[in-house]
């Protein structure tokens, strides 16, 4: 029984970590979102044109 307790008691979050995990961080990953949409526009703006004939292939 103590051994289940004593492994079990770093999971289980504080007064504190229960409110700054719900209340703090959507927030805080909402801006990080926000911010990091600019820097996959390489990934996902990316168009390639297929319609147009290449010459330099031989």
């Amino acid at each position: 029984m103590e051994w289940g307790r004593r492994n079990a008691a770093p999971k289980i979050r504080g007064q504190f970590k229960r409110v700054f995990e719900d209340l703090v961080l959507p927030a805080v990953f909402r801006g990080i979102a926000r911010r990091s949409e600019d820097t996959f526009d390489w990934v996902y703006r990316h168009h390639i044109q297929w319609d147009t004939a290449t010459s330099d292939i031989a």
